[in-house]
């Protein structure tokens, strides 16, 4: 009758237009009962030997001092240690129940009752709860779904309902069995028998077409273990299904590759190379689309290594093959970044892949990327498992390792680049590079590498592409780099000693090192351009920690760092959170795009070596310039729109997603 009258006072969004109908229905059981029994000529003590109200509590005892009768008796000698150890299953069930029922209940009411909860709130509040019972030796407490959920749809709701049902519920646990004595069974069967339909209705019935055929599978078996075998059964079945459904899912719909591409249309951070540098790089058969870089995701385990080596096989084939000129990836770049984890078997099996991907793909060179600077995601030391076979395993992790290669070559045999005839079996090895290592100084081996499939670990996929790039550049001709590696040790902060930075040769040395960073800046505009533009610039010592500028103020000037190093932060002003960090290297100019176009500084910018030295172009000087000289000036301009444009095609926009090009 009660679920034939819920049914008809329920409108068609499935809101009861009554929400006490349950309540005023198990009201009316008692009072309709005895008038029953009073009809058909029974009396109450009848009705209580034949088992219709539950067993009153013995007279001999209060049911205030009944209720610490477990208490009072308590004694070692008389436990039962082998009801103790045959009870123990149980008790693990309910310690792990009451441990596991916040992060599944909490969830599961509020799609149940449409209401945001915070856990942490939720968590807190157990541990009080239970806190508090446990000093006081109460029992564990935690939150039950099934009357929660009466409750709810009872219109339970807000502060004041929750502490008077908390007060009743504190004077029950003492003159509740009192009371239930005179509650007849069947009361209690029609609660149950309507929550258990409202469970049943909702957790299975109305699931049906919401879960795919191997998690409503994992519905019914739940629901069937727990009805026949009881709740640790169920627990137990539930784990179970659960982990066998997370595997079977993830090896059939999720792709252990995001995506994957040539680098030809990607860009690191080193944008001011020389134009011979940048000609290579851009060159179709020799530049970056001879790099591949593949973006790896979610959870890599035993399951999918066979999924991960085939795809990254097909990879290397379709870039190949789509390639001008059907020319395969020289460098092939494993982005790690978006993995959040790699068991064992997976480690061991990369690991593997590394070896297929030189002897199968005839791939001289792979970068692998871990996301991080805490290395791999995963328990096994993979990062020195890939440096174990590596050729070149004294090989520096920083970028720059190969331009200070190129600084110890100088004084070597002279190096002539040759354009082979024919495309050689291993275009990596003619790099003529050499092994080193870097303890104070750089010392060489008498002989140069020639058979090199290396594999080098990175921390973040710009450095990788940087790394590769060096890589191409240096394949070509390596003394291209080694104004890129003059730079890097002639702009060193410790180069110059703090006391000698004003002197006469620090200056002349400080100008020199600024006129070729606007030279390098302007090398495709018209003679003289450089040595005008330096004239507007004037030198500038910063020391460490001061600010140049912060986040949202005017932009009054353009810098060259020369000396030292800086860093920009992007902030969120109204949160107070640091959104993004990026280091700042010698050679660069920085604050153009405000100078030319007047917007606010975007981010804040400040020294982090002991002192830095830069030359700043005022806003004044700009605006001279203009009426002066406006070519000279529009190559600012220029190096505005490069740098823009490289920004756009930056390594961090393109690995996701393709629409950030301007068309």
């Amino acid at each position: 009758i009660l679920r034939i009258l819920i049914q008809v006072t329920t409108t068609k969004e499935g809101v009861p237009r009554f929400p006490l109908l349950a309540a005023g229905f198990y009201c009316t059981i008692s009072p309709l009962f005895y008038a029953g029994i009073q009809i058909f000529g029974y009396t109450v003590q009848e009705a209580h030997d034949a088992g219709y109200f539950f067993p009153r509590l013995s007279s001999s005892a209060s049911t205030a001092a009944a209720a610490f009768d477990l208490w009072r008796i308590f004694s070692w000698h008389s436990i039962n240690w082998t009801a103790v150890t045959k009870a123990m299953p149980t008790v693990v069930s309910l310690v792990a129940f009451s441990l596991m029922h916040v992060p599944i209940n909490i969830p599961a009411l509020s799609v149940t009752t449409g209401t945001d909860v915070d856990m942490n709130n939720e968590l807190m509040a157990h541990g009080y709860s239970n806190t508090l019972s446990g000093l006081f030796g109460g029992l564990q407490n935690y939150l039950t779904y099934s009357n929660t959920a009466i409750y709810y749809k009872m219109g339970g709701y807000g502060k004041a309902s929750t502490l008077a049902v908390a007060f009743f519920t504190a004077v029950l646990f003492f003159v509740g069995p009192t009371i239930a004595a005179l509650i007849p069974r069947c009361m209690a069967g029609t609660m149950l028998l309507n929550l258990g339909w409202d469970l049943f209705q909702e957790g299975v019935w109305e699931s049906y077409g919401h879960f795919d055929a191997l998690e409503y599978s994992g519905i019914w078996i739940i629901t069937i273990t727990m009805t026949i075998y009881g709740m640790t059964p169920g627990l137990i079945a539930g784990i179970i299904s659960a982990l066998l459904t997370y595997a079977a899912q993830t090896v059939v719909h999720q792709s252990p590759i995001r995506s994957y591409m040539s680098a030809s249309t990607l860009r690191s951070n080193k944008w001011n190379r020389p134009s011979e540098a940048n000609a290579i790089l851009n060159d179709r058969h020799h530049g970056r689309s001879r790099i591949l870089i593949i973006q790896l995701q979610g959870h890599i385990f035993f399951g999918i290594v066979p999924q991960l080596t085939e795809a990254i096989g097909a990879a290397i084939q379709d870039v190949s093959e789509k390639s001008t000129g059907n020319t395969k990836p020289w460098i092939i770049i494993l982005d790690f970044s978006l993995v959040l984890g790699i068991d064992t078997s997976a480690a061991n099996a990369i690991a593997k892949i590394k070896d297929s991907i030189h002897t199968k793909y005839d791939i001289p060179l792979a970068i692998f990327v871990t996301g991080s600077k805490d290395g791999f995601p995963c328990e096994s030391n993979l990062t020195e498992v890939l440096e174990k076979t590596c050729a070149v395993s004294d090989l520096h992790s920083d970028p720059f390792s190969l331009q200070e290669s190129i600084i110890a070559l100088r004084d070597a045999e002279s190096f002539s680049p040759e354009e082979p005839e024919e495309e050689p079996r291993h275009p990596i090895p003619q790099m003529s590079l050499y092994r080193f290592s870097v303890v104070g100084a750089m010392h060489l081996v008498s002989s140069p590498i020639r058979t090199m499939r290396a594999d080098h670990i990175c921390h973040s996929l710009e450095e990788a592409l940087a790394f590769a790039e060096d890589v191409l550049v240096t394949r070509k001709n390596p003394f291209l780099l080694e104004e890129e590696a003059d730079l890097t040790m002639l702009g060193s902060s410790e180069f110059v000693q703090a006391d000698q930075i004003y002197s006469d040769a620090a200056i002349e040395q400080d100008n020199h090192l600024a006129l070729r960073i606007l030279s390098n800046l302007c090398e495709d505009f018209e003679v003289g351009a450089a040595e005008t533009l330096f004239s507007k610039f004037s030198r500038e010592v910063w020391k460490k920690g001061d600010l140049l500028w912060s986040q949202g103020s005017k932009s009054d000037c353009a810098k060259i760092l020369v000396r030292g190093s800086l860093v920009s932060t992007l902030e969120d002003s109204g949160l107070d959170l640091v959104l993004s960090t990026e280091e700042i290297k010698v050679g660069a100019m920085i604050g153009e795009l405000g100078l030319v176009s007047a917007a606010d500084r975007l981010n804040l910018v400040k020294v982090t070596s002991d002192h830095a030295v830069l030359y700043s172009m005022t806003r004044q000087e700009w605006e001279k310039l203009i009426k002066e000289s406006p070519s000279v000036a529009r190559c600012i301009d220029l190096i505005v729109i490069r740098y823009l444009a490289h920004r756009v095609q930056h390594v961090s926009n393109r690995v996701f997603e393709t629409c950030c090009l301007p068309i």
